[in-house]
């Protein structure tokens, strides 16, 4: 069974499919041929993934277990071939309601340094340039499942189980990423 499928936006010969046997294949031909990525160990299957835009060299992938179960976020900076361990920052513990995983990942459309959001069932996260910890910016929000996210301009969408869809407007520049503290959810 398929977990996921995603196209490269810098190159529509690049397509990028998870399966729920816990592995990543990616084509760079169109689908003529497919070669399995190494997720180096990783717990879990691939359920989300995001290509930057500005380096299509850089992609994450959210797993299916917690970064303390061996899964979290993966980063790759090598197109998709090899893939590590990208969880500093990231809460790890199981929450009491719905799975733990990451649900979404989205990297901003305007950004040249790769900032990146993801959602999980503990919060909202971003990192910017990946590889650098994750800062949880869930700021006031009611603990709650987020489980999709999307970029509008500056401003970050996140759907969530049971309480609706939340807008965070952030401080973005092109080369930066700044959370203002005064920055806050609400719900639209």
């Amino acid at each position: 069974n398929s977990s996921l499928v995603v196209v490269s936006p810098a190159d529509s010969r690049t397509i990028f499919v998870g399966t729920q046997a816990r592995a990543l294949y990616v084509t760079h031909d169109g689908g003529t041929t497919w070669t399995p990525s190494n997720l180096a160990g990783a717990a879990g299957y691939p359920f989300a993934l995001d290509i930057d835009p500005a380096n299509p060299a850089s992609v994450l992938v959210g797993m299916t277990a917690t970064p303390a179960a061996g899964g979290g976020v993966l980063l790759s900076t090598n197109g998709g071939s090899t893939f590590a361990a990208d969880n500093m920052g990231l809460l790890s513990a199981q929450v009491s309601f719905g799975p733990s995983y990451v649900w979404a990942i989205s990297f901003s459309p305007g950004s040249t340094n790769g900032v990146a959001a993801l959602a999980t069932a503990n919060g909202i996260y971003l990192s910017s340039p990946p590889g650098t910890p994750w800062q949880d910016i869930s700021g006031d929000a009611i603990p709650r499942q987020f489980t999709d996210l999307d970029w509008a301009g500056t401003n970050l969408y996140a759907a969530t189980y049971g309480e609706g869809v939340l807008k965070l407007p952030l401080q973005l520049s092109l080369a930066s990423l700044s959370v203002s503290p005064s920055t806050e959810l609400t719900s639209i």
